[in-house]
């Protein structure tokens, strides 16, 4: 009898480690890095923080003859008080390019506490700075040159804020 008990025990925590051990991997696979705001910002992947106008892009990406392509979903910081970003894509006149934002409701400064509602915006431009779409009020935000109410070409360029 007194085998048997100490098999059970043993199973038990066995199966208790177990399940500690995935929940641990869960839980790291779920934490992801800490970004820094300003100069130490890697917004899509781009080494630095977006041009917070358009006058200033610093960031370009070349999607030329690469229809039809899907982007891995990639990350940006706004900083409280920097409230906007823009890059550029640079793609042949004859594709179109659809773009899409998610984000949290709120967010939470980790130094004084106070929250924050977040509300984005999202905009696309053609290469002469025209407005070709727009998207407000909505989580998810999403914006296309393939919106049938474009008729203008993008000319190759398309700005995106």
């Amino acid at each position: 009898m007194e085998h048997k008990i100490s098999k059970n025990v043993s199973r038990k925590i066995q199966a208790s480690s177990v399940c500690i051990l995935f929940l641990l991997t869960a839980l790291s696979a779920g934490i992801s890095t800490v970004s820094a705001a300003g100069a130490n910002q890697n917004d899509i992947n781009s080494g630095s923080d977006l041009s917070d106008s358009q006058g200033s892009i610093n960031t370009t990406i070349s999607m030329n003859g690469a229809s039809p392509y899907h982007l891995t979903p990639m990350t940006a910081e706004l900083a409280v008080g920097d409230d906007e970003d823009w890059f550029a894509i640079t793609l042949n006149p004859s594709e179109g390019l659809a773009v899409q934002i998610d984000y949290s409701p709120t967010y939470t400064s980790p130094t004084n506490g106070t929250v924050y509602n977040n509300e984005f915006d999202l905009a696309i431009y053609d290469a002469n700075m025209l407005q070709m779409d727009f998207s407000f009020a909505s989580n998810p935000e999403y914006v296309t040159t393939n919106n049938s109410g474009t008729t203008a070409s993008h000319g190759g360029t398309i700005y995106v804020q």
